[in-house]
């Protein structure tokens, strides 16, 4: 039912660009389409999809794997893939306007296709929105997604005497992951003491240092992501620090209360560094960004691009500030827009925890 969805919403924006059909694919080590992990919700190394405008879906796989696809979605058509994509497709390519993403097909099989007889290659746009307002299923899975992250992250706090080291700290996470049946949405990021300055540390077998431990995490649960930041502090905090956390976590808070259809990001931007005050200055990435069947999906949250929130999209909301060689602090949240508002789908505390 979801891919269907899916596939209504795609096949509607194809027609409304004046498209004949859209062409999606992965191929092998080349490329690969996030709409097509979008709608399959699987990894396919070799994999095409041909959605024309009317008429059924067709679904090009290896032909070995085509029997167990055809099953799983029974939606499409799925058929084995034995030739070239221009010969693949024959008759049904001409004098059609194909819709296709810039940059997602390789340049050669591009080239083929501008080659052939009364065929016109397309760019589509707009397909991010698509996939950044949530159907009801995909809402279900993001909070579970994001349900599980709340669980793990507790458990790693309520363990965190047995952690020497940054990498024992993750290779906690990554083992109760599995043994969830999830898998990261991301290497987990444990960044300890000037290591937190870095806001994408790679977590590294180093002693767990004192001061702010910046631990950023999530899952994939059924192809949904969660992403979630919480800065924890390893010792005693000087009450110079335990302030410096709270203006950090004030102004992430009201922020996430700012969310709302119909708000855009400049203006959550803007709310966010004027919070900051002279602070903003060691903020030195975006806002946020969008979250789905990819960690880091558009919208982009930011002043950059001024998009207009709307209900159902799901994003983060994730200031922090850094200063080289001695603290990170980071706080984020998956936040969806509702009909009235927002709901915040990672609810682990936001206190500045001390673990034993």
């Amino acid at each position: 039912m979801m891919l269907t969805k899916k596939l209504r919403s795609l096949r509607a924006l194809v027609k409304q660009q004046s498209g004949d059909a859209l062409i999606v694919g992965n191929f092998g080590h080349e490329t690969a389409d996030d709409i097509l992990y979008y709608l399959l919700l699987q990894r396919l190394e070799s994999g095409l999809l041909y959605l024309p405008s009317s008429g059924r879906p067709k679904l090009f796989v290896t032909p070995f794997e085509a029997r167990q696809w055809q099953k799983k979605y029974p939606e499409l058509s799925v058929l084995p893939w034995r030739k070239p994509l221009e010969r693949l497709l024959g008759s049904a390519l001409a004098g059609k306007t194909i819709a296709v993403r810039a940059g997602s097909l390789p340049c050669l099989i591009r080239a083929r296709l501008a080659e052939y007889p009364k065929v016109k290659l397309k760019n589509l746009s707009a397909e991010e929105k698509v996939m950044a307002v949530k159907l009801p299923e995909e809402i279900v899975c993001l909070k579970r997604a994001a349900a599980l992250t709340d669980k793990l992250f507790s458990e790693l706090i309520q363990n965190w005497s047995r952690f020497s080291t940054e990498t024992a700290a993750a290779r906690f996470l990554l083992t109760r992951m599995a043994a969830l049946y999830v898998e990261p949405s991301f290497p987990p990021i444990i960044a300890s003491g000037a290591n937190a300055a870095n806001p994408h540390h790679e977590t590294a077998a180093v002693k767990i240092k004192r001061g702010f431990c910046v631990i950023d995490m999530g899952v994939r649960y059924r192809g949904y992501c969660s992403d979630m930041t919480r800065t924890i502090y390893v010792g005693k905090p000087a009450a110079k620090e335990t302030a410096l956390y709270d203006r950090v976590r004030r102004a992430q808070e009201t922020t996430v209360g700012l969310v709302k259809p119909g708000i855009t990001t400049p203006e959550l931007d803007r709310h966010c560094r004027e919070s900051l005050g002279e602070l903003n200055c060691e903020f030195i990435h975006g806002l946020g960004h969008g979250v789905g069947t990819q960690v880091h999906e558009w919208p982009r949250v930011g002043s950059a691009d001024k998009v207009v929130l709307e209900e159902n999209m799901l994003i983060t909301i994730e200031p922090g500030v850094y200063r080289r060689g001695h603290y990170g602090i980071r706080i984020e949240d998956d936040v969806l827009v509702t009909k009235s508002g927002r709901r915040v789908l990672t609810r682990a505390s936001r206190d500045l925890i001390r673990p034993v």
